[in-house]
């Protein structure tokens, strides 16, 4: 597919999440309601579509990024048949998004909210990051979870690519109470797939704040239990990408129910 550079800039967690629901995702599962959260350039809107769904929300929180969605999907299909929205996670500017979705697909940004130390490392090249695209990851997953349930329509479910340094035992530690009685049930997670990646510094600028972000996630790991390796000075994290639904069973030990990985082996 192509963007008015002629390509997608898609992260490689992107291309993961992508090549997962191509090979996976069915044209039933396809056939209902699907909103593409934090859509960026499109390109899992425009994948679905591709794959032959026919009732697309796509959101983001950046309105540059919703007329370059916009678009891009005039530069590979005839028509306009995405619905583009700008939206905070799924609060739009003129209230909630209208659900509910049969399919929900998130790529959340993967890091937590920077510390003041790495913060102001970052303003001094801000002006070349997109901040927002990678962090606040906890503050993201935890509305994210508190709402999703409210949100998806009966059988419904949610596939969300999960980044490991964003410390994921804490995020769902702290969304327990997302849990109890939203609709009737609780979220149930289980991971799909697990793969892992090197960190990639796209551009100088990444690149010259390594340091400030290694020792950022040396912090996480002792503090909120981020994961990942260090093999050959190359940093390697884990993508696990996550399928949620709600089960009707709200007086279920959360362990039963998959919540805080001590259940079965496929669950989270």
């Amino acid at each position: 597919m192509l963007d008015q550079r002629q390509t997608f800039q898609v992260s490689s967690a992107g291309r993961a999440l992508g090549k997962f629901l191509a090979q996976h995702l069915t044209k039933d599962e396809i056939a209902g309601r699907v909103l593409d959260l934090g859509t960026g350039s499109g390109a899992m809107a425009l994948m679905l579509r591709a794959m032959g769904a026919t009732s697309i929300t796509a959101t983001d929180i950046s309105f540059t990024a919703v007329e370059t969605a916009q678009r891009n999907e005039l530069l590979n299909f005839p028509d306009s048949r995405i619905d583009f929205q700008v939206s905070d996670v799924f609060e739009t500017t003129d209230g909630p998004l209208t659900g509910p979705f049969d399919l929900v697909v998130f790529n959340p940004p993967g890091w937590r909210s920077p510390s003041p130390e790495l913060k102001a490392q970052l303003d001094t090249c801000a002006g070349a990051l997109d901040l927002a695209a990678m962090f606040h990851g906890e503050t993201v997953l935890l509305r994210f979870l508190d709402q999703l349930a409210s949100r998806l329509a009966p059988g419904g479910r949610a596939i969300v690519g999960l980044n490991s340094l964003v410390g994921v035992s804490d995020v769902l530690e702290r969304s327990k109470a997302a849990y109890v009685r939203v609709g009737g049930g609780k979220l149930k997670l289980r991971v799909l797939d697990r793969i892992e990646l090197p960190l990639l510094l796209y551009t100088e600028e990444w690149a010259s704040v390594r340091s400030g972000l290694l020792r950022e996630f040396e912090s996480h790991r002792r503090l909120y239990g981020a994961q990942y390796v260090i093999r050959d000075e190359m940093l390697y994290w884990y993508y696990e990408i996550t399928e949620l639904t709600v089960v009707d069973s709200p007086d279920l030990p959360l362990r039963q129910q998959g919540i805080d990985g001590a259940g079965d082996e496929d669950d989270r």
